[in-house]
């Protein structure tokens, strides 16, 4: 069956159709992946317990050239030049290494940060894939290997709460330390005694000891890089590979949750960048294409959003947020969960590159324009942002403009940043809401390269026409460790 995404259509099954994903570990090629999803397929269509007919399988493939770059750096020194070649062959599975290159491949996964290497455009496609399929009306059941656990368990944060209650993660000698979705303790993962990625700390422990594990050649899987292997050591391990395609049934098989009830809904008009006196980007959501769609930007370059939990539709020309599409992430400095959706344009972050995307050497102003709806729920919000926030990066410099219900009930337009690596919020100025008008306009602007300062101000929109605005005297900061910025819009609500 391809690796591309093949839908199950509703005549052939007689229930809810199912797409299992595999997500790739450090396989270094699409075709090694590939096979390692043909592999898996043919087990689990194997099961006497399952209905092929119910069943589609995809690949979910991320790229990791540079983590394997970096591994090949690091074992260069011990290998002579007629002997790199084994390198390569090592990591397709052809080979095993000796001991001491194996000692040096292992050293060096456990001495780096492994999410540094998930790579956005990768983790955006695989959260497309996985929200192609639930929309078509079928499960989806993510089953990752190694490095591929980091990519799936980011992905589960960036779907709704609705799409997550058709997504399921099965884990396969995992560097985290959970399963997104699973109950601590009771998590779906399977990791062998013998691997050597439980040596990662936080790393989940090992749940497999060798032996019994015993692959079906009956040999052990061998040294410590040989037993991470996904398809010789876990897949065709008779413990193991019992354990990993019963987790897929169980996932296969669970009920699907009543979907959540919408909290709220916001509508954003207009969404604009100037920098250094011209425009930079404009997004009038007239095209019927919601993020990550986005116009291009006026020198014909394509540009896209990075989006977390879904946003639309887009019509008339009009985005709505509305807490469907929502995701939910922790409060900073704890308290009660929130529903999030963002919507952050991905301008180019380049720190050698200072003439493209939102720089220290440039002026801009982000402007949002919004209806005019009231917030409803306790520290419910929407607004703008800029951010140097990545998916490697927490970030401590998230400046953020929006109209906001506060815990006290009382409605205002709030200026406030947030340094996610801290663990902060601090409110810079706020005002009073005057609610009897038809929107608001929102904007953040840095004014002078002289300054890393970003000042908030605001005005009131009635037939189109925009009233006097109102600048808080109070500014913030911005390029603290970095020299980029990105600019984006956001909608949350605190949950009970």
């Amino acid at each position: 069956m391809s690796a591309l995404t093949l839908s199950v259509s509703a005549q052939e099954c007689p229930g809810r159709a199912t797409t299992i994903f595999y997500v790739n570990g450090i396989e270094n090629n699409f075709a090694k992946a590939d096979d390692s999803r043909a592999k898996l397929e043919e087990k689990v269509l194997a099961r006497s317990n399952v209905q092929p007919e119910c069943l589609s399988f995809a690949l979910a493939y991320n790229q990791n050239e540079f983590f394997i770059l970096d591994l090949f750096e690091s074992t260069r020194q011990i290998l002579s030049e007629e002997d790199i070649p084994l390198f390569w062959r090592i990591l397709t599975g052809i080979l095993s290494p000796s001991a001491s290159l194996a000692l040096t491949l292992i050293d060096k996964i456990l001495s780096i940060d492994l999410v540094s290497y998930v790579i956005d455009a990768d983790l955006q496609k695989h959260v497309e894939q996985y929200r192609a399929e639930i929309l078509a009306g079928n499960k989806v059941v993510a089953v990752a290997h190694s490095q591929g656990n980091l990519y799936a368990n980011q992905a589960y944060d960036f779907l709704s709460l609705s799409e997550r209650n058709s997504f399921k993660i099965v884990s396969v000698a995992t560097p985290a330390d959970s399963v997104a979705g699973s109950i601590p303790g009771n998590e779906p993962y399977t990791t062998l005694e013998k691997d050597f990625i439980h040596s990662i700390p936080g790393a989940l422990p090992p749940n497999i000891p060798l032996p019994p594990n015993i692959p079906d050649n009956s040999e052990d899987c061998g040294g410590r890089w040989d037993c991470h292997a996904f398809v010789n050591s876990y897949l065709n391990g008779n413990v193991s590979g019992s354990q990993i395609l019963g987790h897929i049934v169980d996932a296969i098989s669970a009920p699907t949750p009543e979907p959540e009830l919408i909290a709220y809904v916001f509508r954003i008009d207009n969404f604009k960048i100037i920098r250094n006196g011209s425009l930079f980007f404009e997004d009038t959501f007239s095209d019927g294409l919601p993020p990550p769609s986005a116009p291009n930007l006026p020198n014909g370059n394509p540009i896209s959003y990075f989006v977390s939990g879904t946003l639309g539709p887009e019509s008339g020309g009009m985005l709505t947020i509305d807490s469907s599409g929502a995701i939910v992430v922790p409060a900073i400095g704890g308290g009660s969960d929130f529903l999030h959706q963002e919507a952050r344009l991905q301008s180019d972050i380049d720190p050698s590159d200072l003439s493209r995307g939102l720089k220290i050497d440039d002026t801009f102003s982000v402007t949002g324009v919004f209806d005019l709806i009231l917030p409803g729920n306790i520290d419910e919000a929407y607004g703008i942002l800029l951010t140097d926030r990545t998916t490697t990066n927490a970030g401590n410099d998230l400046v953020d403009l929006i109209v906001r219900r506060r815990p006290d009930g009382l409605l205002r337009v709030t200026f406030q940043r947030r340094d996610l690596v801290a663990g902060t919020a601090t409110l810079i100025a706020s005002a009073p809401l005057d609610p009897l008008h038809e929107q608001i306009t929102l904007t953040l602007t840095r004014s002078s390269t002289a300054s890393n300062a970003v000042q908030a101000s605001f005005a009131y929109i009635d037939g189109g026409v925009v009233g006097p605005p109102t600048t808080f005297a109070p500014t913030t900061t911005i390029f603290n460790g970095e020299n980029f910025t990105r600019a984006g819009f956001r909608a949350r609500s605190q949950l009970p």
